[in-house]
């Protein structure tokens, strides 16, 4: 478990459910575990959850990307508060339907 609250601080984190959260401006949070769960309410904060099973949330004009697999090969899936209805400081998982890979509140 991490924690940062400082002005663009960065966190990083790799083992399996590993949680990460960061609430300074700019935020930048990094996760390659399995299942790791990854929150930064800071405004334009970057999270990005690279193994599979990852939750994330961002703050206000932040971005998610988060790592999923479609059978053959591995996909990162990417969204920005404020666009597509991805709100801020909501926790969202990569659901897949018919092999499209959306977010969907964890």
């Amino acid at each position: 478990q991490l924690a940062a609250s400082g002005y663009a601080s960065q966190l990083a984190a790799s083992g399996n459910a590993s949680q990460l959260a960061a609430s300074g401006y700019a935020s930048q949070l990094a996760a390659s575990g399995y299942a790791s769960q990854l929150a930064a309410s800071g405004n334009a904060s970057i999270v990005m959850g690279a193994g599979y099973a990852c939750e994330a949330s961002a703050g206000p004009d932040g971005a998610i990307a988060l790592a999923w697999h479609d059978g053959k090969r591995p996909r990162v899936l990417v969204g920005y508060v404020g666009e597509d209805g991805i709100e801020a400081n909501v926790r969202y998982a990569v659901e897949v339907i018919n092999g499209v890979a959306r977010f969907r509140v964890a």
